[in-house]
């Protein structure tokens, strides 16, 4: 009997496989919370609140002091009147605070990496010596 004779080998590649399925890829954009900015416009509306109750008595503790004036009178009105400004300047400060985290990017104040690598943050000592002084000065930047 005649030897079987072997099938030449294919030289056609193999069929492709089929597509793989679409899946989900994560975002790089990852939503950061805004409850840090919530509390802090909150604290922010406190003191607001805070400065107008206390501007209100110091007016009425004026009114009062207008009518009788004593050191005592005088002295409530100062109080009340510096308790609503300094009210009043923490709810500007955290006013400003809490809009810059509500509505600031978060990538403007990230080094790249490039950056973070040769912007390292270093103490510098520098010794001075003049004919009547002797010294240093440090500085570290960062």
């Amino acid at each position: 009997p005649p030897a079987p004779v072997a099938a030449p080998p294919s030289t056609a590649a193999a069929p492709p496989a089929p597509p793989a399925k679409p899946e989900l890829v994560e975002s790089r954009i990852q939503l950061r919370s805004k409850t840090p900015a919530y509390v802090t416009l909150g604290l922010a509306t406190a003191g607001a609140v805070a400065g107008t109750v206390f501007g209100i008595q110091a007016l009425g503790s004026k009114s009062d002091y207008d009518a009788a004036p004593s050191r005592d009178g005088l002295d409530k009105v100062e109080r009340q009147a510096l308790l609503a400004d300094m009210s009043f300047a923490v709810a500007l400060t955290f006013g400003i605070t809490g809009a810059v985290l509500l509505f600031g990017d978060d990538e403007a104040g990230k080094p790249t990496a490039s950056a973070s690598k040769t912007n390292v943050a270093r103490p510098t000592l520098a010794p001075f010596v003049s004919p009547t002084a002797r010294g240093a000065a440090a500085s570290f930047r960062f």
